[in-house]
């Protein structure tokens, strides 16, 4: 259908629910206001005041042209900077600080600032027909008095009274505060004083730019009459972006020319369908996407449904049992989310899923689209959280602890386990909008970054401690990914001693030199890195030749290791019995596969060493309990 049109749908459904928060209204903008001033109903100044930050933002009513300013003299219609509203400014700038082209901008400023606004009271005035969209009573009630205060009153003075101007002994500014802007309340009867936030005022403004639109003509979005415009909003992403998604300025080279007399028989876009579908646009960056930088992970239901972020967890987010999941209850958990996702989506019901960048300053590009059926989305989604899941180690800020999870990891912690924690911003960006569509389109993760966080694991020394513990069981996610969706070899966390491949096996002889160096280390409260460890990039390059290297550096700790050793030496005989000779002295480098072999050696043991000192605990509880009884 697409994006536009889905907006404009998305607008409409927001509207007609009962959803308290709900996009802007059509014609209208937010603005952070500076100052405030309150006036009574015959437009004389109740009190001024400087406005706290947290409640800067307001909603003001704009023009095509206003919201889209730069450096044209373009008036709000109601709310402004001082240099639209105050008529005196330039009586109390001195002479020898501004130029006659300032002085006359500003004239012109404040000239069609008023302009606007009586052409605005007296469209509500001499219209009587539109009193079945508006009061116009309740609308004059709040204009006319700010329009007496303003034509009547210098502002500047009457704010310098209040301590928010400050001026000199002669009356003139210490500081420039023409760029000011000031929002007025004018206090009635009403239990609200905000003129912006009437609804007959709303509705006012809207009739009244309406009827200063072109004529009407076909929207190519909607295929409805409508008023055009060849001007849309900016300010999309958030109140300083000034990208803009759609943008009409060639008025010299013509790029039309040729093809149609008129731009808008090239494309035609209404009014109300721009304003519908930027500000629904708006509210589901500002609800329900991710971000990074300047760059917007967005995906929405048209019908305003729920379901999963592609860049966050299915569960987990109201589960008390996070932080004791295995890999069968989070199965279990999975299914339970997305059946519950699916059984409220309607079937007929379809995904949008994008990424929004600027590509400069000014231009707002759609970098990824895709409509999905709702059914296919959660389906790729739960293909991702399942082929991604592993045991990932994980950090509570709130305790400062660690703790295992059966989890697949969020995309950023996968950007960071590639490249670092110091990843630069364009990489994360670039590596974020690859993993975004691997997720949305089922497809499986990018080879490079494979290569890339096989490379990093196996550069133990260069990374070490949590965070390569962390890295290793991210990179064992990404690689069953792969291997799961590329080549349909399944990997959980078991062991696999029926498993021949050569990785695999090259990784399980590491593991095992690993455990026994790792477990004489700790007897003898040494911290340090195995031979293992160390020699762990070499061995992924060349494991044929490092193989012969570590197995000699760790015949010393074999020897200590008196109680376990024909554990060990059995565990070894084992992997080499599964070699083809030919692939063991192949020194080719290892794939992936080494990865998961090592974690499945190595998690094995540390099974092993569970039970058996849970098995040695019960015995020292049952003879202690023995003697006791003895005693008695």
């Amino acid at each position: 259908m697409g994006l536009m049109r889905n907006l404009v749908d998305v607008y409409d459904a927001l509207y007609a629910s009962s959803n308290v928060n709900l996009p802007m209204i059509m014609s209208h903008s937010e603005q952070n206001a500076h100052i405030e001033i309150l006036l009574n109903e015959e437009g004389k100044l109740l009190n001024a005041k400087l406005v706290d930050k947290e409640d800067q933002s307001t909603l003001i009513p704009v023009t095509i042209d206003s919201s889209t300013r730069t450096n044209a003299i373009e008036p709000h219609p109601l709310f402004d900077k001082l240099q639209y509203i105050a008529k005196d400014l330039v009586n109390h700038i001195r002479v020898d600080t501004i130029t006659d082209k300032n002085k006359k901008d500003w004239i012109t400023s404040n000239e069609k600032y008023f302009s606007q606004l009586n052409d605005w009271i007296n469209y509500v005035e001499l219209n009587e027909d539109n009193e079945k969209y508006y009061s116009s009573k309740e609308v004059l009630k709040r204009l006319l008095p700010l329009k007496t205060y303003l034509v009547g009153n210098d502002i500047i003075s009457d704010l310098a009274i209040y301590g928010i101007i400050e001026l000199d002994s002669d009356g003139y500014v210490k500081e420039n505060p023409k760029d000011s802007f000031v929002r007025f309340k004018v206090h009635n009867a009403s239990d609200d004083d905000r003129i912006n936030y009437n609804k007959d005022v709303q509705k006012s403004f809207q009739k009244y730019f309406e009827s200063k639109l072109a004529d009407e003509n076909i929207c190519m979005i909607t295929g409805e009459l409508q008023k055009l415009t060849t001007k849309h909003p900016k300010r999309i992403r958030h109140p300083a972006d000034g990208a803009k998604l759609i943008s009409s300025n060639d008025s010299e080279n013509f790029t039309f020319r040729g093809r149609f007399i008129d731009s808008n028989d090239a494309l035609s876009i209404g009014y109300e369908t721009s304003e519908k579908a930027h500000n629904a646009l708006k509210w589901l960056i500002h609800n329900q996407s991710t971000r990074e930088g300047e760059t917007i992970f967005l995906s929405f239901s048209i019908n305003n449904e729920k379901f999963p972020d592609p860049f966050g967890y299915v569960i987990f987010e109201d589960e008390d049992a996070k932080y004791d999941v295995t890999d069968k209850i989070f199965a279990d958990m999975l299914n339970r989310a997305i059946k519950g996702y699916s059984e409220k989506l309607n079937p007929d019901s379809f995904i949008v899923a994008l990424i929004l960048d600027s590509a400069t300053p000014g231009r707002l590009s759609i970098v990824f689209y895709r409509e999905l059926l709702g059914s296919t989305f959660l389906q790729n989604i739960k293909q991702w959280s399942e082929k991604t899941s592993w045991e990932l180690l994980m950090y509570d800020k709130d305790s400062k602890t660690t703790y295992y999870r059966f989890s697949n990891p969020l995309p950023i912690d996968i950007a960071k386990a590639c490249y670092g924690s110091k990843i630069s911003d364009k990489l994360l960006k670039s590596t974020l909008e690859r993993l975004y569509k691997c997720i949305v389109d089922g497809d499986v993760i990018p080879r490079d970054l494979l290569e890339t966080i096989k490379q990093r694991v196996s550069n133990y020394e260069g990374i070490g401690g949590f965070e390569w513990e962390k890295t290793l069981r991210i990179a064992c996610a990404m690689f069953k990914n792969y291997y799961e969706l590329r080549e349909k070899e399944g990997y959980d966390l078991s062991l696999d001693r029926s498993i021949k491949d050569r990785s695999y096996l090259y990784g399980r002889l590491l593991a095992v030199a690993d455990w026994i160096e790792q477990g004489v280390l700790l007897k003898d409260k040494e911290s340090r890195a195995t031979n293992a460890l160390r020699y762990m990039n070499a061995f992924s390059n060349r494991p044929f030749k490092t193989w012969t290297t570590i197995k000699s550096a760790i015949l010393p700790y074999e020897i200590k290791q008196n109680e376990y050793r024909d554990d060990y030496d059995r565990e070894f005989e084992e992997i080499m019995s599964n070699f083809n000779i030919n692939d063991f002295e192949n020194d080719r480098p290892l794939s992936g596969k080494y990865l998961l072999g090592y974690y499945h050696q190595r998690n094995f043991f540390r099974k092993r060493l569970d039970e058996r000192i849970a098995a040695k605990k019960l015995k020292e509880n049952s003879t202690s309990d023995t003697e006791e009884n003895n005693d008695n």
